[in-house]
C-alpha cells in the first residue's frame, strides 16, 4: 500500500506507475492523478506541444530519410538477399492469401475491370 501525494488516498501498488530511480520502484502519484495532470497540461499548453512536435518531426524526418536511403544504397546485395529469403520462407502463406483473395467477389471484379484492354 502507498499514499498518493496528489489525492492523499492509500492505494495498492498496482495503481502506481513504475519508476526505476525511486526507492520503492513506483511514482509518488497514482495513475489516475498522473492522467489528470497530463490532460490538464495538454489543454493549457496546446500551442507549445504543437510547436515542439512540428519542429521535432521536421528535424528527424530528413535525418531518417538520409540514413535509410544510404543504408539501402550501401547494402543493396544484402537487402536483396534478405527479401529473397523472406519470400521463400513465406511462399505458402502468400499462396494461401492470393487463393483466398481470388474468391472475394469485389477483388475479382476490380481485377477484371483493371485488365480490360
Amino acid at each position: 500500500m502507498k499514499i498518493c501525494i496528489e489525492c492523499n488516498k492509500e492505494k495498492e501498488l498496482s495503481e502506481f506507475p513504475k519508476r526505476k530511480n525511486s526507492k520503492d520502484g513506483y511514482r509518488n502519484n497514482c495513475k489516475l492523478c498522473k492522467n489528470k495532470s497530463c490532460k490538464k497540461y495538454r489543454i493549457n499548453n496546446t500551442e507549445r506541444i504543437k510547436k515542439y512536435t512540428k519542429k521535432y518531426r521536421e528535424e528527424n524526418r530528413e535525418e531518417l530519410k538520409i540514413k535509410s536511403s544510404e543504408y539501402h544504397i550501401n547494402n543493396l546485395e544484402k537487402e536483396k538477399e534478405r527479401s529473397k529469403k523472406y519470400r521463400l520462407k513465406n511462399k505458402e502463406k502468400r499462396n494461401i492469401y492470393m487463393r483466398n483473395r481470388k474468391l472475394n467477389p469485389l477483388h475479382k471484379l476490380s481485377t477484371n475491370i483493371s485488365h480490360v484492354y
